[in-house]
């Protein structure tokens, strides 16, 4: 078989990308007289964790004067001025209120003075019962911030990979695509400060190795593993939304060298803190690696860049410009009988507008343009396996216009409605023909050979528009229902998904969600699966999801999360897989590639997480019980990436100058399909009757910090599968011929995913 050689894996990346950052839409500026309780309601709404004291922030506080200042820390740190109060850095990306300290004495000609006590923040937190209003109804919510994102272990500084390691989420281990919850690794949304991002992965397909986002740029990533609100539609498994950061300083600069990645940010502010910006370009370094270990395997590289600006205009208007660029180059050989290369080209640019006119009024606008170009050829000269090569050219453009809005009418209630019109063209220019010597019989079909010759021009709208209404009829019940509508023309056809939100508050410590709801995927207009000749365009999928959580706080530091899922897929369309090379370079070009027609799907599971706090230590852990299946004409059988039970587990350490965090991941091993040789046929069995052996791996992470004036230095080693485990994920075939050409021996070895990978690198920090 062909597979991408795994030497290829560890590398060198220098320039990074970059974001800019933006303050959270939505967020409505306080005025003369608010409550500051209220807008730290509205504060954690909106997904800043602000901590407070019952005794320091009474409910009879109010803003004196119109807060100042552009961003929403800015304004509270404002309203908490006049009553003696401040704002400092918290755990875990939290702000802490805490009491500004008396100013120190005249100095006394004394020796030397005893170190000052360290401040504390007086006692007891409390959460208000109006933020039990403004947080989110909605079930299978898990974010990330900055500190969690920079210090947990993932190959090549991957802000996607982080995800990894929540609950839920299947991973290969090698690549940073994964699937949420039984979906296919297409589920998933993903939206970087609102803008929706397609497919934002470096070498596509070459199992996507890395996402194109850097953790570096981004204040947060939350991840929606089910049950989300009518915002968000047309993926039905899985939202995940990067929030950029935004400058804390007039002038940051930053240089990052590893054995993975480089990179250089600047961020900043100007015109009196009214304008910011932040900028970063990142390099891949695989092919310097190939070339330092004179390695003919080829050579993949890539390079992105971000930017973004923003500025406040005054009248409640901030205006924020933004641009992603991807290229991604691939020239890779599996001697001596493939070649591949392919070229890829993604571009992003947008302008949005945040308008907060008062009154409990806020509103987004988004206009944006998106262009992908991807150009992939390769060809197999294997007389005992394939012979075929493939060209495949495509291109897609989407315009898009969208509006949010957001009223609070009351104390108890808050409607939410927005709309959204996309311009899609497409372009398909695909040949491709292969045979294959020793064809493999699955499920009474014989693959002989295979082509393709595709020459096409799409072009399309879609619309969508949602309303969502959030009430809470008693003190601790609080609801939302949405409806969404999708309309797409080219499918000619249009989706109504009602969804409904419940959450029951027992007290401040323990709170029950129930989430209900439909969830439509339409097949994109550049989703054709062209290269496996599949070029109709088939019903949108749908997707019923059921969720009940129940959340509870067992001490001052430890939390417990027990979440049970029920997901019912109907409507889907076929699927393309490779049942033993799953890193094959060329997988449309090999004998084992198979049409999968699901009549629908299910996936069942149960998810209970712990995590805490305990002095200078985080930690976390969870397990997890799924069962994935497709029902077929044959009847009921696995996904391929089908989990029945996980377990995941992490700490962080955090000292003065030092970070030590520490990630495991186990799961049984991933169904696979067996493979005999029968009177001279290669047979397949059971569609993934069989599984490989557990998956187990443990990332360790280590990070000194030094800080001089204005300069700030760190340095950190970082190895990925530590221990070194096997964790097969392939099966590579060898067939031996008769004189007549006729197969009469089979012999079979196991791959494995990612061996233990170092890396060692450095920022710079001015």
């Amino acid at each position: 078989m062909t597979f991408l050689p795994q030497r290829a894996l560890p590398g060198l990346l220098p320039l990074l990308c970059a974001a800019f950052l933006q303050q959270v839409a939505g967020q409505p500026a306080p005025q003369a007289g608010m409550r500051i309780v209220d807008y730290i309601a509205e504060l954690r709404a909106a997904g800043i964790n602000v901590i407070y004291s019952d005794e320091l922030v009474t409910d009879a506080m109010r803003a004196e004067a119109p807060p100042q200042g552009d961003g929403p820390l800015d304004r509270l740190r404002s309203m908490l001025a006049p009553h003696g109060l401040e704002l400092r850095p918290g755990p875990r990306g939290s702000w802490l209120v805490a009491r500004v300290p008396e100013p120190p004495p005249s100095p006394q000609p004394a020796p030397r003075a005893a170190p000052a006590p360290r401040p504390e923040i007086e006692s007891i937190i409390v959460t208000a019962s109006r933020y039990a209003f403004a947080r989110s109804t909605a079930p299978s919510t898990q974010r990330l911030d900055r500190a969690q994102l920079e210090s947990l272990p993932s190959l090549g500084d991957d802000a996607l990979r982080a995800a990894n390691d929540l609950p839920g989420v299947s991973t290969s281990g090698l690549s940073a695509r994964f699937n949420v919850r039984g979906g296919e690794t297409n589920e998933t949304l993903f939206l970087l400060d609102g803008v929706r991002l397609y497919d934002p992965f470096h070498l596509k397909d070459f199992q996507s190795l890395f996402s194109s986002i850097s953790p570096r740029i981004l204040d947060s990533v939350e991840m929606r593993t089910g049950g989300y609100p009518a915002e968000f539609g047309d993926r039905m498994s899985a939202v995940v939304e990067m929030q950029t950061s935004r400058p804390s300083e007039a002038r940051h600069h930053e240089v990052s060298v590893s054995l993975l990645s480089s990179s250089f940010l600047t961020s900043g502010r100007f015109d009196d803190d009214r304008g910011e910006w932040l900028a970063s370009v990142r390099r891949g370094h695989l092919d310097l690696l190939a070339d330092a270990a004179d390695s003919d395997i080829g050579q993949p590289q890539y390079t992105d860049f971000f930017a973004k600006t923003s500025y406040a205009l005054g009248s409640g208007w901030n205006v924020t410009g933004g641009i992603l660029l991807l290229d991604d180059k691939l020239s890779l050989r599996d001697a001596p009988f493939t070649v591949a290369g392919a070229d890829y080209d993604d571009g992003y640019y947008w302008l949005r507008f945040d308008h907060e006119p008062g009154a409990g009024i806020a509103a987004t606008y988004l206009v944006s343009h998106g262009r992908i170009e991807a150009r992939r050829a390769g060809a197999i000269d294997d007389p005992s396996l394939s012979l075929g090569a493939l060209r495949d050219e495509r291109s897609f453009d989407v315009d898009v216009l969208k509006a949010d809005w957001s009223h609070e009418l009351s104390a108890r209630n808050l409607i939410r409605w927005g709309v959204e019109l996309e311009d899609l063209a497409a372009r398909y220019d695909v040949d491709l023909a292969a045979v294959f010597p020793a064809p493999i019989e699955f499920a009474g079909d014989r693959r002989e050979r295979t082509a393709a010759d595709v020459d096409l021009d799409l072009s399309g709208r879609q619309a969508a528009g949602y309303v969502a209404w959030r009430t809470r009829p008693l003190e601790r019940l609080t609801a939302e229902l949405g409806l969404r509508w999708d309309r797409q023309s080219y499918l000619d056809d249009e989706q109504v998904s009602p969804r409904a939100h419940l959450l029951f508050d027992f007290g401040e410590r323990s709170s029950l969600r129930a989430s209900w709801g439909r969830f439509y995927q339409s097949q994109g207009l550049e989703e054709l699966q062209a290269a496996d000749g599949a070029v109709q365009f088939f019903r949108p999928q749908e997707a019923e999801h059921l969720v009940l959580g129940f959340e509870t706080l067992l001490g001052a530091s430890l939390a417990l999360r027990v979440e049970a899922y029920r997901k019912e897929f109907e409507h889907l369309r076929p699927r393309f897989e490779n049942l033993y090379a799953r890193v094959s370079l060329l997988p449309e070009l090999l004998p084992d590639r198979v049409r999968i027609d699901p009549l629908r799907g299910e996936a069942t599971g149960l998810e209970v997480t712990l995590d805490g706090e305990a002095g200078a230590w985080e930690w976390w852990a969870s397990v997890a019980r799924a069962d994935v299946r497709d029902v077929l004409p044959g009847g009921r059988f696995r996904r391929s990436w089908d989990e029945s039970w996980s377990a995941k587990a992490g700490a962080t350490w955090t000292g003065a100058r030092w970070t030590v965090s520490m990630a495991a991941n186990a799961h049984d091993g991933w169904p696979v399909t067996a493979l005999a040789l029968e009177d001279g046929t290669l047979v397949a069995g059971e569609l993934n009757a069989l599984r490989f052996d557990d998956f187990a791996s443990v990332d360790v992470r280590a990070a000194r910090r030094s800080v001089r004036e204005r300069v700030a230095l760190s340095w950190f080693v970082e190895v990925t599968n530590v221990f070194g485990r096997q964790n097969p994920c392939c099966v590579d075939y060898t067939v031996g011929f008769d004189e007549l050409g006729r197969p009469v021996s089979l012999d079979t070895e196991l791959d494995e995913w990612l061996p233990t990978v170092p890396s060692i690198g450095f920022l710079l920090e001015f």
